[in-house]
């Protein structure tokens, strides 16, 4: 979307083109409502640091979410890899700061077995993702021939599809986690 302003000589959400330019573009009304709460978070007229779209909180998802967070049962969970190389290195961070690892730089099987290890044993728990790292778990699944057992992705959440459906931050102009990282930096958080 950037690139197409930047080709119609739109270089701010501010310029009179754009508000015309963005319908005619955008025809997702979810991407267009995307767009504008990002403008609104940044703009003068909103006070306060983010902006949340109250139909998160319909969600049926974001409900378990929050019923799991109260049950202190949410683990964030993370990927490492050397791109279109191996995986090596899984971290896991508890609710409560507790945080296990799973490293194996020699054998990305005997990591899988462990990573799939440790989820069942936690079965009860939400586990949050940020977009590409349940695809690498995805990508391990068919790597190794292994099927995945029913209802093992029922409490596994992208933190993306909340953050970007659903929110804005000032100062953040998208949806990387290291921008979003630095909003939640400037608010102490």
């Amino acid at each position: 979307f950037r690139k197409k302003c930047f080709e119609n000589n739109i270089y701010s959400y501010k310029d009179k083109k754009f508000d015309s330019f963005l319908k005619e573009e955008i025809k997702s009304q979810k991407k267009r409502a995307g767009i504008e709460r990002v403008i609104f978070a940044n703009s003068k007229n909103n006070k306060d640091w983010c902006v949340v779209d109250e139909k998160l909180f319909q969600l049926d998802e974001f409900k378990l979410f929050e019923q799991k967070m109260k049950e202190s049962k949410v683990i964030y969970f993370d990927s490492e890899y050397i791109s279109d190389g191996p995986q090596y290195l899984y971290g896991f961070y508890h609710q409560d700061g507790k945080f296990d690892s799973i490293w194996n730089a020699d054998n990305e099987e005997e990591l899988f077995q462990n990573v799939l290890h440790y989820c069942n044993q936690y079965s009860d728990h939400v586990f949050i993702y940020y977009s590409a790292d349940k695809g690498k778990l995805d990508a391990l699944f068919k790597k190794y021939n292994t099927p995945i057992p029913n209802g093992f992705y029922d409490l596994f959440f992208d933190l993306k599809v909340f953050l970007k459906d659903y929110c804005a931050f000032q100062g953040c102009y998208n949806f990387s986690i290291k921008s979003i990282e630095k909003v939640f930096i400037k608010q102490n958080l």
